[in-house]
């Protein structure tokens, strides 16, 4: 913007010094009263807020005849100021008009003046704005935040006058103004949301003289949430009548939306009704909604008094409804982030302060930027380094299992038996062919001699083959180990299929360990690297191994896809049992410290956005 020519006078050498805010309703009062037209009251306005807030122009946009922001301002304090500036300045206006929020611009590259423009919001009419421009100089810099704030109030108060009122008999209406703008001036210096709401319903259940105000405010998923009770400055949240109040205000917003805003009685659920009533010893209940400037419903003000309301109670309640909704709306828009706060916090400190910030800044920064090996963490299973099925050998019934799970067993013992009584009565007719052909053997005739012998090696066969079988119909573990398989002994009995897979011996001699490396992992994992190992059941205990190898394709385990990786145990895993699940932890490649802790957050943040 180029620079604006205006002429300061000698009474801004201090900010809101010249007026009290506790007063602000009866100034406002006198300036509108002691004016001859509604031209003279906004200019009286103007002329209240150039010692208010330090300013050297002050420019008032009203509403043209068709319902927008006119170019043409309806004052200009004072009135030197060529055409071209007040363009640019009501091209920042008609911004802050179509946001509903003040909005703060340089002036210019030459100049430290700043610009700042706040709304003036009407109930259900087009919204005006009020323009001022004020040097940023050390002083007014600091005090920055103290002239937005009243420049917010002077707004507010513009536009309660400007959106009910068409003619200057004002004098119940700025009464109501002068409690209004108290009220705010109160609200102001609260610290957070809960407090602003619990103030103004202070301030309301005093002016409209009832016996308590409730006001609840729509969170992210549109429902009511009760932020501020009169008389209250912690009440709990979970107790029961602050459920029932959400729940009503949901319902009451709800009908609102889809159908009407009748009475607050008619709309609700008359059991749910009757019950806050009860909750809350009253008689008698009312509500107004809440909007912001854009007439967005954004929560309920519910009020209670015991007896009945007064006459002049109805018209306030609507009128400070009307007013209170945009209000909250506007504290919450211009509520600082916690990190801008915190910034704020910094910039407010002295010089020793902000270096000891910087200095724990600094040392974390560093102390970030260590290199350390990037340990990648995964599950991990104990196994033998030699593993033994030990499958049926034969159709047959399982007659009798002789170990458990866990057992040690030796070379050759037995493990368990199935049934081989129809083995037993084939080698018994066997050995009787046996016999029989033994005695022609030994005939005296060639041919039946002849005949003999090769009857007797069929026979001698089919013994020989069933006294195997039945010698293996015992299944004995072939290695020195331990079972590793599942306890069996719901199969006694039943028929087991030539084949089966029944028992598992593994070795006790040497033991490895399977890694299930995240497929995201596994990019970082290397061959060689050191393994550190933990299993619940060797506690405070960490053993060390070197990942041998990993499996080229991967696997599902647990619903994630894993590449199985292997490690060859030093002599210091003697104490490790075949079966243990533990966490291992892989050095991986030396990144730095900040890069192993957020690592992983920010690759899914990467793959959330499509990068």
């Amino acid at each position: 913007m180029a620079s604006v020519e205006t002429k300061r006078s000698p009474s801004h050498s201090k900010i809101g010094n010249e007026i009290d805010l506790r007063q602000l309703g009866r100034f406002l009062h006198n300036a509108v009263v002691n004016s001859g037209s509604e031209t003279m009251a906004v200019a009286g306005l103007a002329d209240l807020v150039q010692p208010l807030c330090h300013a050297n122009l002050v420019v008032y946009f009203p509403e043209d005849s068709t319902g927008e922001l006119s170019a043409e301002p309806l004052t200009c304090r004072p009135q030197s100021v060529a055409a071209p500036h007040l363009d640019q300045l009501y091209r920042l206006a008609l911004y802050a008009a179509s946001e509903s929020t003040v909005q703060i611009a340089k002036l210019d590259s030459e100049s430290d003046a700043v610009v700042v423009a706040a709304p003036v919001l009407r109930h259900r009419k087009p919204t005006e704005c009020l323009v001022m421009v004020l040097d940023h100089g050390p002083e007014t810099g600091k005090l920055l935040p103290v002239v937005i704030q009243n420049v917010q109030l002077l707004a507010a108060s513009m536009g309660h006058w400007r959106g009910k009122l068409n003619s200057l008999d004002v004098e119940a209406s700025l009464q109501t103004l002068s409690e209004w703008n108290t009220l705010l001036v109160h609200a102001a210096a609260a610290d957070n949301l809960n407090e602003y709401c619990r103030r103004i319903s202070n301030g309301l259940r005093n002016s409209m003289h009832v016996d308590n105000v409730f006001i609840g405010l729509r969170n992210n998923r549109n429902h009511c949430v009760l932020r501020g009770v009169s008389s209250a400055t912690n009440f709990d949240t979970q107790a029961e009548f602050v459920r029932m109040c959400e729940s009503l205000m949901d319902e009451y917003l709800f009908r609102i939306e889809n159908e009407s805003e009748d009475e607050f009685r008619e709309l609700c659920d008359p059991e749910a009704f009757q019950r806050l009533q009860v909750a809350l010893r009253t008689h008698f209940l009312d509500a107004q909604p809440l909007r912001n400037a854009k007439h967005h419903l954004v929560g309920v003000c519910i009020v209670a008094n015991e007896a009945p309301f007064s006459s002049d109670y109805a018209a306030k309640f609507q009128e400070y409804a009307a007013q209170a909704g945009t209000q909250i709306d506007l504290f919450q828009a211009s509520r600082p982030s916690p990190l801008r706060r915190n910034w704020q916090k910094f910039c407010q400190a002295n010089v020793r302060q902000r270096r000891v910030v910087l200095g724990i800044a600094a040392a974390i920064a560093a102390i970030l930027l260590v290199p350390v090996p990037a340990r990648i963490s995964c599950d991990c299973t104990v196994e033998p380094m030699v593993r033994r099925i030990i499958a049926a050998p034969l159709r047959s019934p399982l007659m009798e299992i002789l170990v458990e799970p866990g057992q040690h067993v030796t070379i050759g013992q037995d493990l368990a038996t199935m049934d081989t009584s129809e083995l037993e009565n084939k080698l018994a007719s066997a050995l009787q062919r046996r016999l029989t052909a033994q005695a022609k053997a030994g005939s005296n005739l060639p041919g039946e001699r002849t005949a003999g012998r090769a009857e007797w090696d069929v026979a001698n066969f089919e013994v020989e083959l069933y006294e195997k079988k039945i010698y293996d119909a015992t299944l004995r573990s072939s290695i020195d180990g331990v079972i590793m398989s599942d306890d069996i002994r719901h199969l006694q009995g039943s028929m087991i299929e030539l084949g089966k897979p029944l028992l598992e011996v593994g070795s006790a001699d040497g033991m490895r360990v399977e890694v299930a490396i995240d497929d995201e992992d596994v990019h970082y994992a290397q061959v060689g690297r050191d393994v550190y190992i933990k299993v619940p059941s060797l506690p405070g205990t960490t053993i060390r191994g070197k990942l041998h190898r990993i499996h080229d394709r991967s696997e599902k385990q647990r619903d994630e896809n894993v590449f199985v990786g292997e490690v060859v145990l030093d002599d210091t895993a003697s104490d490790l049992r075949p079966g243990l699940a533990g966490k291992a932890k892989i050095d991986g490649p030396r990144r730095p410290l900040a890069w192993t802790l957020f690592r992983k957050a920010a690759s899914q943040l990467l793959y959330r956005i499509g990068w």
